[in-house]
């Protein structure tokens, strides 16, 4: 049974998710998605995207566990210093004692997050842009296949299934068109979350001027900008883009090798969806550069086929690490490649069971709390010792899977916790960069 929250952790809760959805997990293709919405993804948008996550405490992330070089971070006892002295809550201007540094703007734009009003998260723009078209192509065979079976004839050439006026899609050029969510403009909470998105671009960057002793690595730099990925079917046709916030990028070139995500409201507030939204993002990420060697990828020598990638976001004062892992198998079936995605498994994930009617909500509503909320059992790789029983891919039940491990949340105005992520941050930067 599927925990709770309706976001699977494991291949077993997928499998239960797509049987309540009424879903064949063994056919599934990621083209054969049936994008509804431009707002955000539903559930079974979200499954055919074969994404689980992972929910940890912060002091579960062993980096040491997922690079091959040893490295030793800065202490950041002056960031550790310069928090204990101004926590947010009073303008770091009035702070007595406190001494102009490379982490003062962090302090300051710190000081307007905690201060800011609440935002209902309700009111968020989308970042997901849905291209209908050649889902629409395909959904009008199905229907006019429909009709001919019923020995009602089909509609003329050039014209569409349906008796309703034609969509903009529909009228367009032989591109994809997209539904266009709202812009930022026209969103009420646009500027604060900006205000979020800076405070985590500042605060990267002064870990990257403050690390002297790593130039020669640090010759890239994080930017605000906002970067898309698309995710595309098997013809090359425009399934879905995800736009991220920010991203890390060496010096000449727009490759990224970290991505960015913000929010202005806390996770809990909306943790489903912006989950979703987050492995949609990495999803699509993948499928734009699936390469192994792709920047970004993170590999251990003596792991045979396990990549890694990096997911940094800011919910409004909270910071979390996102270490996403996946396998060759995972590439093939979200690049399209073949059907299930699943041929390095030697067994199916569960035994195979016909799609159903969905049940009751009260029914995966009676899993216990724990599983809902962050998993005590830390992923395969915080592990000295990951199973490679079941796969031959080294990844166990989980093979062939996108797996959002998400570590946090760091709180900006908790020194403490800060230095730590500093120090995170900094040993996996000197990773990816190498």
């Amino acid at each position: 049974m599927a925990r709770a929250s309706g976001i699977p952790g494991n291949s077993t809760e997928w499998e239960d998710c797509m049987h309540d959805e009424g879903l064949d997990s063994g056919e599934i293709k990621v083209s054969d998605i049936s994008y509804r919405s431009a707002s955000k993804l539903d559930s079974r948008m979200f499954l055919c995207l074969k994404i689980l996550v992972g929910r940890y405490h912060p002091s579960q992330l062993n980096v040491q566990a997922i690079v091959d070089a040893s490295y030793e971070p800065p202490d950041f006892e002056l960031l550790k210093d310069v928090i204990d002295k101004c926590d947010g809550q009073g303008d770091p201007f009035w702070v007595k004692g406190l001494k102009p540094n490379l982490f003062s703007l962090h302090q300051y734009l710190t000081h307007l997050v905690m201060n800011s009003e609440k935002i209902e998260p309700d009111d968020e723009a989308s970042k997901l842009t849905i291209f209908q078209q050649y889902l629409q192509k395909k959904n009008e065979k199905k229907a006019i296949a429909a009709m001919k079976a019923l020995s009602v004839s089909s509609p003329p050439p050039g014209s569409t299934a349906s008796t309703s006026p034609p969509s903009a899609s529909s009228t367009s050029s032989s591109s994809a068109s997209p539904v266009v969510a709202a812009s930022p403009s026209s969103n009420p909470q646009a500027q604060y979350e900006a205000v979020v998105n800076m405070s985590l671009v500042v605060f990267l960057s002064s870990i990257r001027l403050h690390s002297t002793e790593l130039e020669s690595a640090w010759v890239a730099h994080w930017h605000p900008d906002p970067k898309a990925f698309v995710l595309k079917n098997s013809q090359g046709q425009q399934l879905l883009q995800a736009r991220v916030d920010g991203y890390l990028s060496r010096k000449g070139s727009r490759d990224a090798f970290a991505i960015l995500e913000t929010k202005p409201f806390v996770r809990e507030a909306k943790r489903d969806d912006i989950e979703r939204q987050e492995g949609a993002q990495m999803a699509a990420w993948i499928a734009s550069d699936p390469r192994s060697k792709a920047p970004g990828v993170l590999r251990k020598a003596n792991e045979r086929d396990i990549r890694r990638r990096v997911l940094i976001s800011q919910d409004r004062h909270e910071i979390y690490v996102t270490i996403a892992e996946y396998d060759v198998d995972y590439v093939e079936y979200i690049t399209d490649e073949r059907v299930g995605g699943l041929a390095g498994r030697k067994t199916p994930p569960s035994p195979s069971r016909p799609p159903v009617k969905k049940r009751a909500n009260s029914d995966s509503s009676s899993e216990s709390g724990a599983s809902s909320h962050a998993s005590s059992h830390p992923p395969s790789h915080a592990s000295s010792h990951a199973s490679s029983k079941g796969s031959s891919h080294g990844r166990g039940p989980d093979a062939g899977f996108l797996k959002m491990n998400v570590y946090g949340p760091f709180r900006i105005n908790h020194a403490r916790e800060m230095k730590n992520l500093a120090q995170i941050v900094t040993h996996l930067c000197v990773a990816l960069l190498a």
